[in-house]
């Protein structure tokens, strides 16, 4: 039992222990830091990606409804509405925060396009009132930069000619 007494027994000291604790405690906070930045960094990522997803969506719907429409007319300074036939119409509202599209009645979708600048023309000839368009300039800021959209639309001759003949009758 003599013996046990006096024998050394390899330990950590209590100061070993304390830095051990302090320097295990600087890499979590620095592990918790560096997730956290991270995270930071991911959500404003998905921010920027929906928002982008969504500005791509408005073009490839509002370039798809132009090429499968009749008729594209200016209803007002901010609306067009594009004919597809007799019963399916889709309504282009476009805010100074949102551009809002409406397929005949359904739920409508909104496009996160602010400072929307629409310019109509019909034959290269700018339209302020009512009436027929056949190219659509559209412009506007997402995320604090200018987005810039153009559309075409070819006309039938039918229907070129019925628009002249309803302009003369009335």
């Amino acid at each position: 039992m003599k013996y046990l007494l006096n024998k050394k027994f390899k330990a950590f000291t209590l100061i070993e222990l304390v830095v051990t604790m302090v320097i295990s405690s600087i890499v979590v906070m620095l592990a918790f830091t560096c997730y956290e930045i991270t995270y930071k960094q991911y959500l404003n990522f998905r921010k920027s990606n929906n928002t982008v997803t969504q500005v791509i969506l408005f073009n490839s719907l509002f370039k798809r409804d132009v090429l499968l429409s009749n008729l594209i007319n200016r209803i007002d300074d901010n609306n067009v509405l594009l004919k597809m036939n007799d019963t399916v119409n889709v309504n282009y509202f476009f805010g100074s925060n949102y551009v809002l599209r409406k397929y005949n009645e359904f739920i409508p979708d909104t496009f996160p396009i602010t400072s929307v600048v629409v310019k109509e023309q019909f034959q290269s000839t700018e339209v302020n009132e009512n009436g027929l368009i056949d190219d659509i300039s559209i412009s506007g800021v997402v995320r604090g930069e200018n987005v810039f959209f153009h559309y075409d639309k070819e006309y039938d001759a039918d229907i070129l000619m019925k628009q002249e003949i309803n302009k003369y009758l009335q």
